[in-house]
């Protein structure tokens, strides 16, 4: 065990921007365009009974060297498919990661 000095926060102290980005991480989930196909999300708010994702296209953009712009989601229960951008997976309070 490393023994050492920490400086412990005070909620009145203002935050450095340091531990602003690490609170902007903590509320995004990383995702990486590369790896999205077959990758599984759960619903925050399930509509429909429908909780479980699985990402089944990744729409290459038709101009080479250019981001993927859209992906296609699948519902695991019902089979109904539908497309968004693909950074809306980012956003922590619609998508988690995995199928939990």
């Amino acid at each position: 065990m490393r023994s050492g000095t920490f400086k412990s926060v005070d909620a009145s102290e203002p935050v450095g921007d340091s531990m602003k980005a690490s609170a902007d991480v903590a509320l995004t989930n990383r995702v990486s365009p590369k790896k999205l196909l077959l990758s599984k999300w759960t619903a925050v708010h399930p509509e429909r009974k429908e909780k479980h994702f699985l990402v089944t296209k990744v729409f290459e953009p038709e101009i080479e060297g250019q981001a993927i712009v859209e992906i296609e989601l699948e519902a695991a229960m019902t089979g109904r498919k539908f497309c968004i951008p693909w950074r809306d997976l980012k956003n922590r309070e619609h998508w988690r990661q995995g199928w939990l």
